[in-house]
């Protein structure tokens, strides 16, 4: 960190005789003062921003592993599947075939093991991420599929919305082809595709 180093006295009116070696010396520490000013506040607007990432990181890490202990507290309050109970929708029942846990998806009685009834049942482990029918399952790595909008073609995005005034970013589009993307201040996305030879 910088150290900002102390003025000297400043010059008075009250000692004339004092007052221009004074004035020269504080004007000449007065440079050296502000440039180790302007340097801490640089150490200081930095330091800021680790903290507030490291703030985030520990709101999505405490998130995470909420999620985390919800499921397991779920997992401990499953009871062995017996096919002649009910369940209701949301019910969740370990099976005796796999020993995974399964939650029922629509309410009823079933005799089928969950592991072999997916109509009505699903992996707590492998439930989809989000409401969409085509969400990827829980714990499965991603790899390239996370940035697969439709099979066998890649497309790298930055929603909008992850975005703030004055942000560029490039998308690839194909092998030949890419998108230049900038978040004007008046919060409009402006979009520029270029071809590649």
């Amino acid at each position: 960190m910088t150290l900002i180093p102390q003025l000297p006295p400043p010059p008075q009116s009250t000692d004339p005789a004092n007052f221009d070696p004074r004035a020269d010396a504080f004007l000449l520490a007065l440079v050296l003062f502000s440039e180790a000013a302007n340097q801490q506040a640089a150490e200081n607007n930095q330091a800021a921003a680790l903290a507030a990432g490291s703030r985030e990181a520990a709101a999505a890490s405490a998130a995470s592993s909420k999620n985390a202990s919800d499921l397991a507290a779920a997992a401990a309050a499953a009871a062995r599947f017996d096919p002649a109970s009910s369940y209701g929708a949301g019910n969740l029942a370990w099976s005796p075939v796999t020993g995974l846990i399964y939650r029922r998806m629509v309410a009823g009685r079933s005799t089928l093991d969950p592991s072999a009834d997916k109509a009505n049942w699903i992996e707590v482990m492998n439930m989809p991420v989000g409401v969409a029918p085509n969400q990827v399952p829980i714990g499965q790595q991603l790899g390239a599929l996370a940035f697969m909008d439709v099979v066998g073609v890649t497309v790298v995005r930055r929603h909008p919305l992850d975005s703030k005034p004055g942000d560029i970013w490039r998308e690839w589009v194909s092998d030949s082809t890419t998108t230049i993307k900038f978040h004007g201040f008046d919060g409009v996305v402006r979009t520029r595709t270029e071809a590649w030879t």
